[in-house]
């Protein structure tokens, strides 16, 4: 008589545990997952918006190296300030992805900024070709406008890495 009650009593645990469980836990940890949530979300945008400062200074750096006709210039020798700050910048484009996964996974509330992000390290990464292209080119002639094939996905990916702080924004709120 004993064990059947005690079997029943265990069953009743169980059972009111998976009931428990299976409308979301308790409120301990629901603030536990909230918190985590909360903890990755801050992460995550955080390391967005360092990532999206970092871009868009390399996409700024290239521009300002390919401006005059002194920035092009300088591209003639690897020893110049110049190209040593374009091949700076020109690693921060050609790195872009690994940057980006090293924040890891995007809560699901950033899910459409990762998305933007991962499209615009695409075109950022060509784009970085695309600039190495123009370096040569430089250095074996005189091109009228040396980064008119990397333009293209230049661009693009600014706008996509626009498109990300903006969904990331909007995944916050």
């Amino acid at each position: 008589m004993r064990a059947r009650h005690g079997a029943a009593f265990t069953l009743a645990i169980l059972a009111l545990a998976l009931g428990t469980s299976a409308c979301g836990g308790s409120a301990a940890e629901q603030t536990t997952t909230s918190a985590a949530v909360r903890t990755a979300e801050a992460h995550w945008r955080a390391g967005l918006l360092r990532w999206h400062r970092s871009m868009l200074g390399a996409l700024n750096g290239i521009s300002i190296v390919f401006s005059t006709d002194a920035g092009v210039a300088a591209l003639q020798t690897s020893g110049t300030r110049g190209y040593r700050e374009l091949t700076r910048d020109e690693h921060a484009l050609a790195t872009c992805s690994i940057v980006l996964g090293r924040l890891g996974p995007a809560p699901e509330s950033f899910a459409a900024a990762r998305n933007y992000a991962v499209k615009a390290c695409a075109n950022f990464e060509k784009g970085e070709k695309l600039v190495e292209a123009a370096v040569r080119e430089v250095r074996n002639s005189t091109p009228l406008d040396p980064l008119q094939a990397a333009t293209g996905p230049l661009s693009t990916g600014e706008s996509e890495m626009n498109a990300a702080t903006v969904a990331l924004t909007a995944g916050s709120q």
